[in-house]
């Protein structure tokens, strides 16, 4: 009977830090999601500055008629590289 009460009380210590242990994993793992959707929030700043800046180079650009297609592609060019930029290099 005492055998039986001694590994019912050292059942219930391990249930104990198994449980403790799980809660830790899940605090951690809360922990990462909350940096990824900061790191998530940051990138979506980032990409909306770059938008702001590439509809104002757009409205400052004077692009002739026919070389509009070009000018548009370069500013787009230029986009793309100024968000790749600030994505690896930040």
């Amino acid at each position: 009977m005492v055998q039986l009460h001694s590994k019912l009380l050292e059942t219930e210590r391990q249930l104990g830090e198994a449980h403790g242990r799980l809660k830790e994993q899940r605090q951690l793992s809360g922990e990462k999601l909350m940096d990824k959707e900061q790191q998530v929030a940051d990138l979506q700043l980032k990409l909306s500055r770059a938008e702001e800046q590439v509809r104002a180079l757009m409205q400052t650009l004077v692009c002739s008629d026919s070389g509009s297609s070009l000018c548009t592609l370069v500013v787009m060019l230029w986009f793309i590289k100024f968000v790749l930029m600030g994505i690896l290099f930040d």
